[in-house]
Parts: structure tokens; C-alpha cells; sequence
């Protein structure tokens, strides 16, 4: 079933839900981010592989040219799903059924393979293959052990090439946990780049889910606005602009998993997210001058060697 085959005013068929601080929750796009989210959906899709699994950051291989972006979320968040819809391949991350399954740091490298001088790479060392590192955490909360957030406070506070972090936030209670508000805590006094992500919107009523995303996302913005305030002297939210500031919504998890395209609110988060790990989103995905430095020259996505 394909984006354009979902039913009219189904979920599945906004490519675009967030919420703006003092804004109304948006689903309109316009033509340049149509384009965007193509381009954002090429990128991702291109390719997808495992490459490692960590229990602590000294397990994490050295990593000198590629961004890296953390996604964190509660043990019944549905981070798996997320996942999945991202890439565009069912049964990449393995789905559990039981809230807590993950236990290690896994990563998985996706995009295209850049063009890295050989001069930037260690001798001995094999060029990257990946423009991308997506790193999975174990869930919080629910019987998960209490080594996980010394392990995960240490990746985030030293891990080098660690370009942000996406939190995901269950819709079900409709509100915030707290193991949730510690975490937004702990990513604010390390003042790393945060891009919210509120997922399971396809659990609500038809009816019901545009007000319940839409309250959902006031309370979490007023609480990163106040951490911003009381915890970094608003240092924080000032790393982030334009779209990466605003709340988003996704239904990563409905029976299209796998082909969800940039339906069900996944088209804004993957710009968003490519945007926060130093990528140049339009027609076609290109490393800013930051990533430049590590990864060699600004190639455009269709230009870029696949070989």
C-alpha cells in the first residue's frame, strides 16, 4: 500500500505533523519541502546495514568522519518501529514484544557512501562506507538496568562525532513520563542538540489525535523551555533552528511499516533529523562545511560514487 493509496485524512497520509512553540499543529508543506522530504527519503533509503553492538562507550569503534545521531526513548516507545519506518525496511531493527528487549547500544550505518580522501583516514583503517550512524539505545524504564544511564550520560557527554539526539515520546499516556523529563534534563545540561519526536498517534481516535498531539507538544515545549532557562542559561534551544525546534508527530509503527514512505509524519523527521546531523536538506542531501572537514568535499546526493 503506497503513501498516495492511504485514505484521505489517515495519518498515514500527512508526510509533515509537528507543532511550533505558539503555533498551531501543521500538516500543510509546501513544494520545496516535498522536494526536501524526497531527497531525505533517497538519502535514507539508499542503504542500511548493522554495524555494531556496544554495552559501554569504550565498546563504541573510533569514529573520525561520520555524524552520529543518538535516538532514545522509554522500553515501550516503539523505538524499533521508528526505526524501521526511517530506513524504509521492515524487520531492520527487530521489533519485540516485550518492552525492554534491547539491551546493548546497536548501531546501524545508512546513506550513501561519501567521498572520504584517503588522506582523512587512519592508516590501517578502511574508508567509511556510510554517510550516517544511527546509534539504538536500551529503553528506559521498565526494569531496565540501572547501568543504562551511566553507560548513555557517558556516550552523549564524550562520544566525538555525536551530533544530537532524538527523543521519542509515547502518545498512550498523553503526557510526558518522568523517567521522559529526566532525560530532556540530562540532554540539556549536556546541552546537546535535541529533536522531539512524539510517536503512536495512530492509537488515538480519528477524531482525537490532532488535540492530543497538539496538548502533547505544548507540555513538552514548555518544559525544554524551561530547562533552557533554569539548566543552560538558554544555551540549549539556541543550538537548534527552524525546523529542528518544533515538536513532531509519527505513526511509525501502523501495518505499513516498511512502506510508509514519508507518510505518517515521517517525511519532516527525516529532513529534520539529516538537518541536526550537519546535512544541507533540498533537492538533494549535501554535507555542510562542518562535515566537510571530516568527510571530504560537499557532493550533491545524486553525484555522490556509489561504489
Amino acid at each position: 500500500m503506497s503513501l498516495h493509496a492511504a485514505p484521505k485524512d489517515s495519518i498515514a497520509s500527512y508526510s509533515l505533523i509537528r507543532k511550533g512553540p505558539g503555533s498551531p499543529l501543521t500538516t500543510t508543506v509546501t513544494k520545496d519541502q516535498v522536494r526536501q522530504f524526497a531527497a531525505a527519503q533517497r538519502f535514507f533509503e539508499h542503504g542500511c546495514d548493522f554495524l555494531y553492538s556496544a554495552e559501554a562507550l569504550r565498546h563504541h569503534p573510533r569514529n573520525e568522519h561520520i555524524p552520529e545521531i543518538v535516538v532514545l526513548g522509554a522500553s515501550n516507545v516503539g523505538k524499533s518501529s521508528f526505526l524501521n519506518a526511517l530506513v524504509g525496511k521492515e524487520g531492520r531493527a527487530k521489533v519485540g514484544q516485550r518492552p525492554g528487549k534491547t539491551k546493548l547500544m546497536n548501531a546501524f550505518g545508512v546513506g550513501p557512501r561519501p567521498q572520504t580522501p584517503r588522506s582523512l583516514v587512519r592508516t590501517g583503517s578502511a574508508p567509511p562506507k556510510h554517510s550516517l550512524i544511527l546509534v539504538d539505545t536500551p529503553g528506559y524504564g521498565y526494569r531496565s538496568q540501572a547501568t543504562w544511564g551511566a553507560e548513555i550520560l557517558k556516550y552523549l557527554e564524550m562520544r566525538q562525532r555525536l551530533r544530537g539526539a532524538v527523543v521519542l515520546l509515547s502518545l498512550i499516556k498523553r503526557k510526558p513520563s518522568a523517567e521522559d523529563m529526566w532525560v530532556l534534563r540530562a540532554l540539556a545540561e549536556l546541552n546537546t542538540r535535541t529533536l522531539v519526536v512524539v510517536t503512536k498517534a495512530d492509537r488515538q481516535r480519528p477524531a482525537e489525535w490532532p488535540l492530543v498531539c497538539s496538548r502533547m507538544a505544548d507540555a513538552v515545549l514548555r518544559e525544554m523551555n524551561s530547562l533552557d532557562e533554569t539548566v543552560c542559561g538558554n544555551r540549549w534551544r539556541a543550538a537548534v533552528a527552524g525546523a529542528e525546534s518544533d515538536v513532531y508527530v509519527t505513526a511509525a509503527g501502523m501495518d505499513l511499516e516498511g512502506k510508509l514512505g514519508n507518510g505518517a509524519g515521517m517525511g519532516g523527521v527525516r529532513a529534520a533529523i539529516l538537518q541536526m546531523a550537519g546535512f544541507d536538506v533540498r533537492t538533494e542531501v549535501t554535507k555542510t562545511a562542518e562535515n566537510v572537514v571530516y568527510a571530504g568535499p560537499t557532493v550533491s546526493f545524486d553525484d555522490i560514487q556509489w561504489g
